[in-house]
């Protein structure tokens, strides 16, 4: 739903839900008849009262089309492929560069002075 994971938008309600009852339910069966609403256990705050009703809201007005395949998009790349260079590359977005790289793993004193040192 608007492009988020469900545990994104209703943090409080999906901590509410079992998960072994969170693994079984399809969003068809889920949706149906507002069944989603009976897998909800616990102590009921503001802030779940809050997120229900948000829920409620967003659930009202998605369509589900059964003759329609589903699709699986990848957002770290702009084929919308998963590639395991995307998703690498994704575990260092917004990561600094240091360009002199090189000097850190690759040294330049001479082995005999390494051990005229006494470190060999």
């Amino acid at each position: 739903m608007m492009g988020q994971r469900l545990e994104d938008l209703c943090p409080f309600i999906t901590n509410m839900v079992p998960r072994r009852h969170a693994n079984r339910r399809t969003v068809s069966n889920a949706i149906a008849n507002m069944s989603w609403i009976r897998d909800i256990h616990g102590t009921t705050t503001l802030d779940v009262i809050i997120e229900f009703l948000k829920l409620c809201s967003l659930i009202e007005k998605v369509a589900l089309q059964p003759a329609v395949q589903d699709t699986h998009t990848w957002r770290l790349s702009a084929s919308g492929n998963y590639t395991t260079k995307s998703a690498y590359d994704a575990i260092f977005m917004g990561s600094i560069q240091f360009e002199p790289w090189e000097r850190i793993w690759q040294t330049w004193a001479p082995v005999n002075a390494i051990s005229s040192c006494g470190w060999l």
